[in-house]
């Protein structure tokens, strides 16, 4: 299917017509028109309910469940987590100075980006001209 401007060969081949790139045919439709029924649903299988109870909480309370006691690695990591002594230093936020400062070297930065793909996009153009 090649156009006029463009009289190179097809962009989209046709699909192979053998290997594991293969259409598949259709199935035939009218030999196979016989009905075939739905397998009953199977019924699930209950869980046994645990001996202490059943209700287990999603929750996490953080303490380790019952009959289970931390091992002396956990105990020591434990031990060693204090709580914050103070809380942390305020931040302070720039003066006018400072953000004037920073907005002005962006604006540079970018003109400075802008000038190097404008001066790219000229000797591109400049390339491109037909020399004498």
């Amino acid at each position: 299917m090649s156009n006029d401007l463009n009289p190179g060969p097809d962009p989209v081949p046709d699909p192979p017509k053998s290997g594991p790139n293969a259409r598949r045919a259709a199935p035939d439709t009218k030999a196979k028109s016989v009905r075939r029924a739905k397998p009953a649903p199977k019924a699930k299988a209950k869980r046994p309910t645990p001996i202490g109870g059943g209700s287990r909480s999603t929750k996490s309370t953080g303490e380790p469940p019952a009959g289970v006691r931390p091992s002396a690695a956990t105990k020591r990591a434990r031990a060693s987590q204090r709580p914050p002594t103070s809380p942390p230093p305020t931040i302070k936020s720039p003066d006018s100075a400072e953000l004037l400062s920073a907005a002005i070297q962006s604006a540079g930065e970018l003109a400075a980006i802008g000038i190097r793909f404008a001066t790219e996009a000229i000797r591109a153009a400049a390339s491109r001209i037909p020399k004498p």
